[in-house]
C-alpha cells in the first residue's frame, strides 16, 4: 500500500481538493471491491457489512492515513458501507441498484473529469486492499 500511496503522490494528475477526493474514493473503492461479499438474505446487508467488511475497512483506511492525509475518514468508510452492501444486494437479491454509480458522480465536475483517473488507479487501490486484508487484522 505504501508504495502505491507513493506512486499515486508523484504520477496522478489531479491537484489540490479533487486529489483528495479522489484518493477517497480509490480508496474505498479499493476496499469494498477487496472484501469478500457472502450469500446471505437480501435484507441481512447491515449485519453482513458488520461481521465482514467493517474491520478490514478500518485497517485499510488506518495504513493509507498513515502515509497520506484522507482527510474525512468516516466520509471513506461511508462510501466502503455504499458499495459493499450494493454488492452484497446484487449478489443476494434480485434488486438492482445505482448506489455504485452514484460513487464516482463526485469526481465529474464541469471542468474536471476525473473519472478516466479514477478507473486508471482503482485495480491497484484493489490490489493493495487485497494485500494489506491479507495480513489479518
Amino acid at each position: 500500500m505504501r508504495e502505491l500511496l507513493r506512486n499515486f503522490q508523484s504520477n496522478c494528475i489531479a491537484v489540490g481538493p479533487d486529489r483528495n477526493v479522489l484518493l477517497r474514493k480509490l480508496v474505498a473503492a479499493g476496499i469494498a471491491y477487496a472484501v469478500p461479499v457472502p450469500c446471505g438474505e437480501g435484507d441481512q446487508y447491515r449485519i453482513a457489512y458488520e461481521k465482514v467488511a467493517m474491520i478490514p475497512a478500518m485497517k485499510v483506511i488506518s495504513e493509507v492515513n498513515e502515509v497520506m492525509l484522507l482527510g474525512n475518514t468516516d466520509e471513506v468508510l461511508n462510501d466502503v458501507r455504499t458499495l459493499w452492501e450494493s454488492r452484497y444486494k446484487i449478489l443476494n437479491t434480485p434488486i438492482v441498484t445505482d448506489k455504485i454509480y452514484d460513487h464516482v458522480e463526485l469526481l465529474r465536475a464541469p471542468a474536471n473529469d476525473l473519472v478516466e483517473t479514477y478507473n486508471h488507479w482503482v485495480r491497484d487501490f484493489q490490489d493493495a486492499s487485497v494485500r494489506v486484508i491479507s495480513r489479518g487484522v
